[in-house]
C-alpha cells in the first residue's frame, strides 16, 4: 500500500464519520413542517429542520446563533440524539483540515452557502474557519446541480400541503406524502438512527487504540447498516415540494451530497495542499471511475442456470468488495450506479501525478478482487471519465466504456488436457461452461472427479456447490433448480425485460421535461410578454410578405391578410400557455396558407418562412431581453444575471454545460427553462428502475398462489458398498438418483463425510413433471426401506422416512434484476394463462392483484 494511500486509511474514522454527518445534514425535511409549510417561502428553510428559527420572512439570517441552533435541534432531536452528535466529533489531525474540531450535529447548518457569503459563519464559530462546512455547502451544490434550475420566486407550483407528492424520476406522481404518518415515520428513524450512531460512537472510542486494520471489518458493518437504515426510512420523502422539482427523494440527495462531500475531502487529504481557502474548495473537480464488462455475455455462456447463478454470485462478491474497498477501508469514492456490467464511482479529480501514482495502485487492487473471485476468467475495464464540476458524465461513461466483448487474464492456468483418475490417464476437453480450463481442473492444478463427471472444471464446479449450499442456508423459500421450474411436461419459459435508459442516464430527455413555463416568466412581468408579442407579430409579417406577396394575385392576398390577421390573434390569446404551443399554432396557419397558394396552382419556397421564424424564437429570448430577464435567472435578485455576458460567463465555469450552450441561444433557453438533468436526479433513475425490476417477481407470486409447491424431506442411511473414507455422501451437494427407470435430483443437507450414516435430503424437482412422463408416483415408489441409488458416484442409501418440507416455494428463478435489465426462468403457461393469471383474471379464484407497467 503506497503512502498516500495509507492517509486515507488513517484517516478512515474521520473520513467516515464525516460522511455520515452529510448524510443526515438535510434530515429536517422528514418533517411536517417541511411538508405542510403552506404558503411558499424559499429563503424562510435554508436551514431545513431549523426553518422557523434561523431566518425571518426576509430571508435575513443575521440573527442566527449558538441559542437559535440549540432550540430549533432540540424541537427535532431527542436529548440523547443530541447528546449524541454533539459528542461524535471530526478532528483531522493535520493541514488544512484541521483548522476546528466538528462536532456532527453542526452539520445541518454549516452547509448553508449564506454563512459564508455573509460573514456570519465567522461569528458563529468565534472566528474559526470552517472548511469542512464549505466544502459541504459545495458538494450540496453539486448534488442538486441546479436540480431547482431557476425557479422563479413564486407559489405558482407548490404542492396543496394536505396533498404532498414524491414523484418519479419519469415524471408521474404516485404515493401522496401527506397520508402517511410522518411524526411515526420520523420517530422510528430517529430511534434507529441514534442506535446506529451509538454502536459507532462506542466502536471509534475504543478503537481509537487499535491497528487500522481491525477497524474495516467492524467499520464496513456499520457503514453498510447505517445506510440500509438510511435509505429504508427517508426513501419515501421528499427534498422539495414544488412542481415539477418533487422527483428528488431524500435518499437519492443525501447520497449524492454525501459522494461529491467524501471525495473532497479525500482529495485534500492526498494532495496534502497545507492551505486552502473557500475559493479553492468552489473550483474542485470529480471524475467518475467505471469498472465495466459485458454482463449478458459472461452470463449467458454458462452451461446451465446454476452456473449463471454461480457467476453472477461471484460478480456480485467482486463488486461488493469493490465497493467497500473504496468506500471504507480506503474511503475515496462511493458506488453512484451498478448493473449487469459493472459500477461506476464519484471519485476527486487529483493533481496529475497523484492522480496516476493513485489509479495505478487501485486498478492493481481492483483487478486482484476480480482475479480471486473470478478466477481470472474476467478483466474488466477500468477507466476514468473527464473532469467535470457536476459529474454529468454518467450516461456517456456507461455506453462508452461497456466493452462488447470480454476478456479474460493472460495468465489464467487452464490445466491439462490429460488428467489421471484412480490411476488412468484420460483425454478431456475444455470445461463445457467457462470454455477456459479442461475438464476436472480445480483450484492449485487438483483434479476434481465429480467435475469431470460433469464435463466442467473445478472452478465452475465450486461455484454450483457454494451457490447450492448458499440457498439452502439463505433462500429455501427460493428455487434455484430447472427442475423445479418446470411444469409438468418439462417446459419452462424466459422472460425478460428492458429499459433503455441511456437517453435518461445523459440527461438529454429530462430536457423534455421544464422547470418553469413562459408563462410563469411573462406573468411575472407582463410587459416583457406584450414587448415580446409585438415584436412577434410584427417578424412573422414581414417575413409572410417577403415570401408570400410576389408571387400573389388578389385572390391570394386576401388570403395573406386573413393569416396574418389568424395569427395575430393567436398571439393576443395566447397569455396562458407557453411559447412552444404559440410556435406550433403559428406554424399550421403558414402550414395552410402554403397549401392555398399550392392549389391556386402557384409554386411557392416556403422553408425560408419557417427558418426565420425559428430563428427568431432563438434570438428574442435570449438576446431582446436580457436586462428583462435577468431577475429570473437567479435565486436571489440582488446577485441576478444582468446581462447575456453574465450568464454565458456562469456556464464557462461548468465544463458540463458550456460544451453544449457556447453560442447557442436555443440550447440557453433550454437551460433556463428546462429540467437539469442534476446528479441526484440521475442517480434517482437508476435505482427507481432497478427497484422496479426486482419487484416483478413479487408480482409474479401474487399470481401463483394455487400453483405454490412443496418439496419432499428425505432422511436415509448411506449403505454404499464402498468404504466410507474413499467415497461418500458430501453435504451440500446435489445427487442425481435414479429409480426404476426414472432418475431424479436430491440437494444433499446432511451427508456421511464424518462416517456417521445418517443423511438427509430435499428433492430439487417437480414430482408433478416425473408422475405425468414417467408415470412415477412417489407415494408408492419411494417408501421405506426403498434403496436410492446415485448413478455417477456408485452410492446408495436406504430410505428411512419422508415427509413434506417445511419450505414451499414459487416456481421461478430470477436472473437478473438490474437498473435496465430484468429475467427469469419461470414455469411455462400458455399465453392466455398467463395474461389472465397476471390481471387477476383467473375463473376459479377472485381476482389476486393486476400489473401495470408503466
Amino acid at each position: 500500500m503506497s503512502d498516500r494511500l495509507n492517509v486515507l486509511a488513517e484517516n478512515c474514522n474521520n473520513i467516515l464519520l464525516a460522511e455520515i454527518g452529510a448524510m443526515i445534514h438535510n434530515i429536517g425535511k422528514m418533517s411536517e413542517e417541511h411538508l405542510k409549510q403552506g404558503k411558499f417561502q424559499l429563503h424562510l428553510y435554508f436551514g431545513d429542520f431549523l426553518y422557523d428559527l434561523i431566518q425571518t420572512q426576509t430571508g435575513n439570517i443575521n440573527g442566527l446563533d449558538t441559542n437559535n441552533i440549540n432550540n430549533a435541534q432540540g424541537k427535532f432531536y431527542s436529548q440523547p440524539l443530541k447528546t449524541l452528535l454533539t459528542n461524535l466529533k471530526i478532528s483531522f489531525p493535520t493541514a488544512p483540515l484541521n483548522d476546528r474540531e466538528y462536532e456532527l450535529r453542526e452539520f445541518s447548518y454549516l452547509r448553508i452557502k449564506q454563512l459564508y457569503e455573509n460573514k456570519i459563519l465567522d461569528n458563529l464559530l468565534g472566528g474559526k474557519t470552517s472548511l469542512l462546512g464549505k466544502l459541504l455547502s459545495e458538494a450540496h451544490g453539486r448534488a442538486v446541480g441546479g436540480d431547482k434550475g431557476f425557479t422563479l420566486e413564486t407559489n405558482t407550483n407548490q404542492q396543496d400541503k394536505n396533498a404532498i407528492h414524491l414523484s418519479t424520476a419519469f415524471g408521474y406522481e404516485v404515493e401522496n406524502i401527506s397520508s402517511r404518518n410522518i411524526s411515526s415515520d420520523q420517530k422510528k428513524f430517529l430511534d434507529e438512527l441514534q442506535k446506529i450512531l451509538q454502536e459507532i460512537n462506542d466502536f471509534i472510542g475504543n478503537n481509537k487504540q487499535r491497528e487500522v486494520n481491525t477497524a474495516v471489518n467492524k467499520w464496513k458493518e456499520l457503514y453498510t447498516r447505517f445506510q440500509h437504515i438510511l435509505k429504508k426510512h427517508i426513501s419515501p420523502y421528499i427534498a422539495d415540494t414544488r412542481h415539477p422539482i418533487d422527483d428528488i427523494d431524500l435518499y437519492s440527495f443525501h447520497h449524492s451530497t454525501a459522494s461529491f462531500f467524501k471525495a473532497g475531502i479525500a482529495k485534500i487529504l492526498l494532495e496534502n495542499p497545507g492551505t486552502l481557502t473557500y475559493a479553492d474548495i468552489e473550483k474542485f473537480e470529480w471524475k467518475l471511475l467505471s469498472v465495466r464488462y459485458n454482463g449478458l455475455d459472461y452470463l449467458l455462456a454458462a452451461r446451465g442456470i446454476n452456473d449463471i447463478l454461480g457467476k453472477q454470485s461471484a460478480l456480485e462478491t467482486a463488486l461488493n468488495k469493490i465497493k467497500q474497498l473504496l468506500e471504507v477501508e480506503y474511503p475515496i469514492a462511493n458506488e453512484i450506479y451498478r448493473d449487469e456490467n459493472g459500477s461506476v464511482f464519484l471519485f476527486p479529480t487529483l493533481e496529475r501525478n497523484i492522480e496516476k501514482e493513485i489509479l495505478k495502485e487501485v486498478v492493481e487492487k481492483i483487478e486482484n478482487i476480480f482475479k480471486e473471485e473470478l478466477q481470472r476468467d474476467l478483466k474488466p475495464h477500468i477507466n476514468f471519465s473527464e473532469s467535470s464540476r457536476q459529474a454529468l458524465k454518467l450516461g456517456p461513461v456507461i455506453s462508452e466504456f461497456t466493452p462488447e466483448f470480454n476478456q479474460f487474464y493472460p495468465d489464467i492456468s487452464p490445466g491439462h488436457s490429460k488428467i489421471t483418475i484412480n490411476g488412468k490417464a484420460i483425454q478431456v476437453d475444455l470445461c463445457q461452461s467457462c470454455h477456459l480450463r479442461f475438464i476436472g481442473t480445480g483450484l492449485s492444478g487438483i483434479i476434481l472427479e465429480k467435475a469431470v463427471a460433469r464435463k466442467i472444471c473445478g472452478v465452475c464446479y465450486e461455484r454450483r456447490d457454494n451457490r447450492a449450499k448458499n440457498w439452502w442456508e439463505n433462500e429455501k423459500n427460493e428455487t434455484i433448480w430447472i427442475d423445479e421450474v418446470a411444469d409438468e411436461h418439462g417446459q419452462i419459459a424466459l422472460i425478460a425485460g428492458k429499459f433503455n435508459l441511456n437517453n435518461w442516464l445523459n440527461g438529454f430527455f429530462l430536457n423534455s421535461f421544464l422547470n418553469k413555463t413562459y408563462r410563469e416568466i411573462f406573468e411575472k412581468k407582463p410587459s416583457l410578454f406584450t414587448s415580446f408579442k409585438n415584436k412577434l407579430k410584427r417578424e412573422i409579417q414581414s417575413n409572410i410578405n417577403r415570401t408570400f406577396q410576389r408571387q400573389a394575385n388578389n385572390s391570394l392576398r386576401q388570403e395573406i391578410s386573413n393569416t396574418i390577421q389568424q395569427i395575430n390573434d393567436v398571439i393576443d390569446s395566447c397569455t396562458q400557455v407557453n411559447i412552444n404551443n404559440i410556435y406550433q399554432k403559428i406554424k399550421q396557419e403558414i402550414e395552410n396558407l402554403k397549401n392555398r397558394f399550392l392549389s391556386s396552382g402557384v409554386n411557392i419556397s416556403y422553408n425560408d418562412v419557417a427558418f426565420n421564424i425559428f430563428k427568431f424564437f432563438k434570438n428574442s429570448i435570449t438576446k431582446s431581453f436580457p436586462d428583462s430577464l435577468s431577475p429570473f435567472l437567479s435565486f436571489n435578485p440582488n446577485n441576478a444575471f444582468t446581462n447575456l455576458n453574465e450568464f454565458d460567463d456562469f456556464l464557462k465555469n461548468d465544463r458540463d454545460v458550456w460544451g453544449i450552450f457556447q453560442n447557442n441561444d436555443e440550447h440557453r433557453l433550454l437551460f433556463l427553462n428546462a429540467k437539469p438533468a442534476s446528479f441526484a436526479r440521475i442517480d434517482r433513475i437508476w435505482h427507481q428502475t432497478r427497484e422496479f425490476n426486482l419487484k416483478i417477481p413479487l408480482h409474479i407470486e401474487t399470481c401463483m398462489d394455487s400453483i405454490k409447491r412443496n418439496r419432499l424431506y428425505i432422511k436415509a442411511i448411506d449403505e454404499s458398498s464402498v468404504p466410507a473414507y474413499q467415497k461418500s455422501f458430501k453435504s451440500t451437494h446435489v445427487y442425481e438418483f435414479k429409480e426404476g427407470n426414472v432418475s431424479f435430483s436430491l440437494y444433499c443437507v446432511k451427508g456421511s463425510e464424518d462416517g456417521n450414516r445418517e443423511l438427509e435430503f430435499v428433492s430439487a424437482t417437480n414430482w408433478q413433471y416425473l408422475k405425468k412422463q414417467f408415470h412415477f408416483k412417489w407415494q408408492k415408489k419411494l417408501t421405506k426401506g426403498t434403496l436410492l441409488k446415485e448413478t455417477q458416484e456408485k452410492l446408495s442409501a436406504r430410505i428411512e422416512s419422508i415427509e413434506m418440507a417445511d419450505q414451499s416455494y414459487y416456481p421461478y428463478v430470477t436472473i437478473l434484476a438490474q437498473p435496465q435489465l430484468f429475467m427469469f426462468w419461470r414455469l411455462h403457461l400458455r399465453p392466455s394463462i398467463l395474461f389472465r393469471r397476471l390481471n387477476g383474471t383467473t375463473t376459479n379464484s377472485s381476482p389476486k392483484s393486476k400489473i401495470v407497467f408503466r
